[in-house]
């Protein structure tokens, strides 16, 4: 695994008077030919990491092992007021001790240890775009914020995550379009522009055309995290890679948003057919599970009613994993996999816990798929949520291993 920037002076490491002086020369990483290798090898990491506090140099130590296996962190999120692109005290802390870590354990080459992105925007993100995309003079104001964020705190590029588009207008759609071709023109060469991308026909319906976009973005993760929500009325395999062809809900019963035939690979289809070269699109994956509640155990649990769908939740694989394995653990054939849990409650209360999670057995098969398509890569959300790297158990570590195995 590669990351791709130019060569840095030894002192970069030493202080932070050296990173100041030698990140003036830092060559953005979309402008580098190394990135454009690593894309051609099908093997970017794209790393969503959020945490939405205060992070310290100790918590990065014990992430280590997974910062030296990505090639990007999409750091989430930037904040936008009053059509300006901003940060809190918050992220500007955590940037600037993502931005000397990343310097301070340096590549044998000399190379920053991974990209730095800002993502702006998130599930409930998307109302403070809206004063902007439909307003020309608004939209370069934004624009030209985060031209100036980018160079303020020496990242790498913008990733635009407008999310929860479940009723949008055709001007904010066109926005939206417009807001990636400016970022693209007016940040300097080399700045990474990307975006996140619905991976269900009911919210992809109100996005516009990759026609529109495709052009202006390095790479689109299609966000194959919530293909049927964490709180629909049945329980649900999270990211299942292909259709699942069992347990068959009548249409009548559904009535939920999502019809019973999406998978990762058709969201990936679906913006291919829209002119989106393969080599722009990352799948994306969760770092989490999906819980629900249920009395029935019939398909091992799959696709039965939620005893109550406000408690659904997601739960990071690191919380969840202990619960998964005590359970009756089943498997798709493209390793997407389920467990039941039987719990011990007072009388009225949901006999089963459903833990719908991935595996290190899907990862693989979703990185071979990506290979045998020629995508760009994987990402996955989130990145503080797996295991130790050195675990059998993480999902970034079969990532990585995969990867390898397919080079």
């Amino acid at each position: 695994m590669k990351s791709s920037f130019i060569t840095f002076s030894k002192f970069a490491s030493m202080t932070l008077i050296a990173f100041s002086a030698c990140s003036s020369a830092h060559q953005l990483y979309c402008g580098t030919t190394d990135f454009q290798k690593t894309v051609a090898n099908n093997s970017l990491i794209d790393a969503y990491y959020s945490p939405e506090h205060l992070v310290d140099s100790s918590e990065l130590v014990g992430i280590a092992k997974r910062l030296q296996h990505v090639d990007v962190i999409s750091y989430g999120f930037g904040s936008i007021e009053s059509n300006r692109l901003t940060l809190t005290k918050t992220d500007k802390h955590n940037i600037k001790l993502l931005n000397r870590w990343r310097y301070n354990h340096l590549r044998s080459n000399g190379e920053p240890e991974f990209a730095l992105v800002l993502s702006i925007g998130g599930w409930g993100g998307r109302f403070s775009f809206t004063p902007f995309l439909s307003d020309a003079s608004k939209l370069d104001s934004f624009v030209q914020s985060a031209n100036q964020l980018v160079s303020d705190m020496e990242i790498d590029g913008i990733d635009v995550d407008w999310e929860n588009v479940s009723i949008t207008s055709k001007i904010e759609q066109k926005g939206v379009s417009a807001l990636m071709h400016q970022l693209k023109s007016q940040l300097p060469s080399g700045a990474c522009i990307s975006n996140a991308v619905p991976a269900t026909p009911f919210y992809w319906k109100q996005y516009p055309s990759a026609e529109q976009w495709g052009k202006d973005v390095d790479w689109s993760v299609v966000m194959g995290y919530d293909l049927y929500g964490t709180f629909g009325p049945f329980t649900e395999i999270a990211s299942n890679l292909h259709k699942v062809k069992v347990g068959s809900i009548p249409t009548s019963k559904y009535q939920y948003n999502y019809p019973e035939s999406v998978s990762v690979s058709k969201a990936l289809n679906h913006y291919h057919n829209q002119g989106l070269p393969a080599s722009k699109l990352i799948m994306g994956v969760p770092f989490y599970c999906h819980s629900y509640f249920t009395d029935s155990n019939r398909n091992g649990g799959l696709r039965q009613p939620v005893y109550d769908a406000n408690i659904s939740s997601q739960i990071p694989i690191g919380q969840a994993l202990a619960l998964w394995k005590q359970g009756k653990v089943s498997k798709l054939n493209d390793d997407s996999s389920y467990s039941l849990i039987p719990i011990q409650g007072a009388r009225g209360t949901a006999r089963f816990q459903f833990l719908s999670c991935e595996t290190p057995e899907s990862i693989s098969k979703k990185v071979q798929y990506t290979k045998q398509q020629g995508l760009a890569g994987v990402s996955m959300w989130e990145l503080s949520q797996d295991v130790n790297y050195d675990s059998s158990d993480s999902l970034l570590h079969a990532m990585t291993n995969t990867k390898k195995e397919n080079h």
